[in-house]
């Protein structure tokens, strides 16, 4: 569009410049016309005076007694250019004057040294003023493409930190604005996968607590049964080991069915949180206690004090006391430590394990995962996942590590100044 608006100004510029150029000369024509009829009286009267032929009035450079003309001598079989020998032809603006000379007769043709210079700075101003139209032009133009540029990048920006939904401005019919509209196309689509996802993802929770709550009367009318009929059956009847297996496997159920209704409620944040302030090394130990498994205990040395809810915090240390149970090797010791910070306090639990976990760290605290792909220790994949939510919930945070053969997870809680 530039090169096209420059090239349409140098035509009109070179139309003017040979308006004014014609202009130029006539007015030039008009005084020099004066001037040449004055020069033609003298050189008549030199070439009576002196009975010049023509021979010699060529040879005599009239050009250098009047600096602002070409000077031609001609007859009718040759011509002569007195004052510059470079066969110029003669211009179409030139005066001619017929001349008798002692031996011939011949013509006098006078040629104004100016002009042309004239013509030709209208020409370079004209290209000059095309030149910088053309650049002028173009910046323009660029400012605008730049500016689009930018104006697409934050819309870009919107649409990935903000809103899927904003609309980056659609302007002229080029590359760009075709690129702009994709964009919005394509955040508009990503809308509706979103929208559509969460939405299933909602109903799958929906189902699961509803199934959770379908699942609890029954089955807990099923254990309590089963319980009744373990007590009435003698331990050397056959039923009798019937009747175990089925309440052994009918209280896995119900801690599957109470572990995935706590998850559902975690991720939709649809669980009340009743903080109050504890000593963890006085509660942590009240829970080892009562835990049946091999564990060292090694509390911090000053009090410290943690704003937790007993309840949720109770059910994360089941769910590694669990862990343990189904990963560790029986024969070890399982540690759990109290470390204080300058900000906050870590409760680390580690335990030897004979799983290879290496390549599997990151993949532990996401829901259904279980590091026995085979699932022989019963693990249902969800313990470590509502460790990880509900110590967000919290507002702690969660780390694993695979060392040597060492499971050890890292709980890590701002400290609450009594």
């Amino acid at each position: 569009m530039a090169a096209i608006i420059s090239i349409l100004f140098f035509q009109a510029c070179l139309i003017f410049s040979d308006f004014l150029v014609l202009r130029q000369k006539t007015m030039m024509l008009e005084k020099q016309k004066i001037q040449v009829e004055q020069f033609v009286m003298t050189i008549q009267k030199k070439v009576k005076k002196e009975g010049l032929t023509l021979a010699q009035a060529v040879e005599k450079n009239w050009t250098i007694e009047n600096n602002d003309f070409y000077v031609y001598i001609t007859n009718e079989s040759s011509m002569f250019l007195t004052g510059y020998q470079d066969d110029k032809n003669i211009l179409n603006d030139s005066f001619i004057q017929e001349l008798e000379f002692s031996d011939v007769n011949g013509s006098l043709v006078i040629t104004p040294l100016k002009g042309d210079m004239e013509a030709s700075v209208y020409y370079f101003i004209s290209g000059i003023l095309s030149i910088f139209l053309f650049f002028f032009l173009l910046l323009i133009l660029l400012t605008k493409v730049f500016s689009y540029i930018k104006t697409i990048t934050d819309g870009v920006e919107i649409i990935s930190k903000e809103s899927l939904r904003y609309k980056i401005p659609v302007k002229g019919e080029n590359e760009l604005s075709k690129l702009a509209f994709s964009i919005n196309e394509m955040g508009e689509s990503l809308y509706l996968k979103n929208k559509l996802e969460k939405s299933i993802e909602i109903q799958q929770r929906t189902l699961i607590t509803n199934l959770s709550h379908d699942l609890r009367t029954p089955l807990t009318s099923m254990i309590g049964y089963i319980g009744l009929i373990k007590q009435n059956t003698d331990e050397k009847d056959k039923n009798y080991e019937y009747a175990k297996i089925v309440q052994k496997s009918s209280l896995r159920l119900e801690n599957l069915i109470d572990n995935l209704f706590m998850y559902s409620k975690l991720i939709s944040n649809d669980i009340n949180m009743k903080l109050v302030t504890v000593d963890i090394n006085i509660f942590l130990t009240q829970i080892i206690e009562l835990q049946r498994i091999n564990i060292s205990f090694k509390p911090a040395k000053n009090k410290i004090f943690l704003k937790i809810d007993i309840d949720k915090f109770q059910r994360i240390m089941d769910n590694l006391f669990e862990n343990i149970r189904k990963y560790g090797i029986s024969d070890d010791i399982a540690l759990i430590q109290v470390i204080e910070n300058s900000e906050d306090v870590d409760i680390i639990v580690s335990n030897k394990t004979k799983e290879e976990l290496t390549d599997k760290i990151e993949l532990l605290t996401n829901r259904l995962y279980v590091g026995n792909v085979e699932r022989k220790n019963g693990s249902s994949g969800l313990g470590l996942s509502i460790v990880s939510e509900l110590t967000k919930h919290m507002n702690g945070r969660i780390s694993i590590e695979f060392k040597n053969h060492y499971f050890i997870l890292k709980l890590t809680f701002p400290q609450n100044y009594k």
